[in-house]
């Protein structure tokens, strides 16, 4: 998420210890500074952008507040609630640990697991992969001028891609489905041929106006999925994906879509 550089309110997000793998779906966010103090955990240094959004208003048994002076204020609030504590603060990324600690199973009930569903977003993104026919792509490469393809980069899959084998207590995972004759080009602006657009989050291609509905669980799920980080996870409207090979991914030019297809 780009960062607000005009000034702002410091605002501070609080929550307990016990709710320590909420903040998952924020670690990425590397201008964020991290602390504990007793039983809570505090995040400061959000954006604008960053405290409102879904990301945030999807961590419950949260606390936030803005500075004023050595005051705090809860969000929304001109009353002071609380003094500014002193604390020593570090990034985000250094004071969560890469694999978050696991949900309570009691909460869930022990036999319970969480499904991964995509769910229409309520926040439009940048389209950042376009999944197309390799004919039609073809049929573009023939006329299109080499600026337009700087930047770019493409895979093309004919056989089904590797398969993810994960066996988690956790999470209900959805069966790795697999595509065939198919072309997938990253990167901005897309090019302007018939086909599927994407946006992307880390490692994950995912349709575009789609969302996962627990977006805290996104790096756990990642690690999950893709523990060497060696892969595209494509996610499928129907909460299905595959795999591609970041190895197999070259720089998108004529000369490199003829030497793959042999056209």
């Amino acid at each position: 998420m780009a960062q607000d550089s005009s000034n702002h309110l410091t605002h501070f997000l609080v929550v307990e210890n016990t709710q320590k793998e909420y903040l998952g779906g924020i670690r990425h966010w590397h201008n964020l500074k991290i602390c504990f103090e007793e039983n809570q955990i505090w995040v400061k240094d959000f954006t604008e952008e960053q405290i409102d959004s879904t990301e945030v208003k999807s961590i419950p048994y949260k606390n936030i507040y803005y500075a004023n002076g050595n005051k705090l204020f809860l969000k929304g609030s001109l009353l002071p609630s609380r003094n500014l504590p002193s604390l020593l603060w570090s990034p985000i990324d250094r004071g969560l640990p890469v694999k978050l600690p696991s949900f309570n199973y009691n909460y869930f009930g022990v036999q319970e697991k969480i499904n991964i569903q995509l769910i229409p977003a309520d926040k439009e993104q940048e389209g950042y992969a376009l999944m197309t026919d390799i004919e039609l792509l073809g049929a573009y490469m023939t006329s299109a001028p080499a600026v337009r393809l700087q930047k770019l980069d493409w895979i093309i899959f004919k056989t089904s891609p590797v398969e993810a084998d994960v066996n988690s207590e956790l999470f209900t995972l959805p069966p790795a489905v697999a595509n065939k004759d198919l072309a997938i080009i990253f990167g901005t602006p897309l090019l302007p041929v018939q086909g599927k657009v994407f946006w992307r989050k880390g490692n994950f291609l995912i349709p575009a106006g789609y969302d996962f509905d627990l977006h805290s669980l996104i790096e756990v799920l990642d690690k999950l999925i893709n523990p060497q980080s060696s892969f595209i996870v494509v996610w499928n409207i129907d909460s299905t994906y595959f795999l591609l090979d970041k190895k197999e991914v070259q720089m998108l030019s004529i000369s490199s879509f003829r030497l793959s297809t042999k056209v």
